[in-house]
């Protein structure tokens, strides 16, 4: 049975119902493709086909020096080549003096500098001249004992 075109609002749609029913059809099919579409997508473990390639990023079953990247790493000293933390060397082994080594500074004169009121022979010594006010510490400059430069700040 057909009918007569619908009367919308007081104007003519120009359709007939079974046009207007088949529009509601295809659109409560179209929803409820949606709607399974959607809940599908949801469902899915990776919807998007996200993949580490296409993120450029580092795969958690890579390992660096044996630890795999899936969880916190915790490095040791042998990790990174460092000596374990009761590691110690003494100062002998690694041909440094003790802590407690030293030099009296009498053992250096004549060695760094001389001391006394006449110029050394020696012009490669720095002299310190312990002539009353106008003494100091002195070096060779070539041809002449000149103080050294000293800032009083």
């Amino acid at each position: 049975m057909a009918f007569g075109p619908v009367n919308a609002g007081g104007g003519a749609s120009g359709r007939t119902m079974e046009e207007i029913n088949e529009k509601i059809r295809q659109a409560k099919e179209a929803a409820d493709t949606a709607a399974r579409d959607l809940k599908t997508h949801k469902e899915a473990n990776n919807p998007h086909g996200i993949t580490v390639e296409k993120l450029g990023a580092v795969p958690v079953t890579r390992k660096i020096n044996s630890k795999p990247l899936s969880g916190d790493i915790t490095l040791t000293a042998q990790d990174v080549g460092a000596a374990a933390s009761g590691h110690s060397h003494t100062a002998q082994d690694v041909g440094a003096a003790p802590a407690n080594h030293g030099h009296s500074f009498e053992s250096l004169s004549g060695r760094v500098f001389h001391a006394g009121t006449s110029a050394p022979a020696n012009t490669g010594l720095l002299w310190i001249d312990t002539t009353a006010n106008t003494g100091g510490l002195k070096y060779h400059n070539g041809s002449a004992w000149v103080h050294v430069p000293v800032s009083a700040t």
